[in-house]
């Protein structure tokens, strides 16, 4: 918890330091000169795999990409798992019509149920303090 609130206190820090410094920049160009950095181009992100290559698991990137407000200019700074983002979507290609969903519907739901499964038997361990002496037998 505590490395937690030190990473966001951390975070909002260096937004605010960002935020200063990319003021009144247009371009990722002009925002990777202003504070000493380099741009790195993604050639291609998709919806369904929040995953950014050399930035790991960054769902709340990937939602500001598939936003559509960026278009047209440069994002103000995003805050990642990982770091700070700069976004400006060069193309957008919409996914195909997929007239049935059934498939997608069948694998989230299999997805969910086990993560309910678990969480209601952690939770349960929990409340009934169920103590585990299997490692004294063998």
């Amino acid at each position: 918890m505590e490395a937690e609130v030190r990473n966001e206190k951390k975070a909002a820090k260096i937004m605010a330091d960002l935020t200063a410094k990319t003021a009144g920049k247009n371009s990722l160009a002009e925002i990777g000169a202003a504070i000493g950095d380099t741009i790195h181009k993604v050639p291609e992100a998709s919806f369904a795999s929040p995953f950014i290559p050399m930035a790991g698991f960054e769902p709340a990137v990937i939602g500001h990409v598939f936003s559509g407000k960026y278009t047209t200019g440069v994002s103000k700074a995003i805050k990642g798992n990982n770091a700070i983002f700069f976004v400006h979507t060069v193309q957008v290609t919409p996914a195909p019509a997929t007239p049935d969903y059934t498939s997608e519907q069948t694998s989230i739901k299999m997805q969910y149920t086990g993560n309910i499964e678990q969480s209601f038997m952690e939770a349960l361990k929990k409340q009934i303090k169920i103590k585990d002496y299997r490692s004294d037998f063998y």
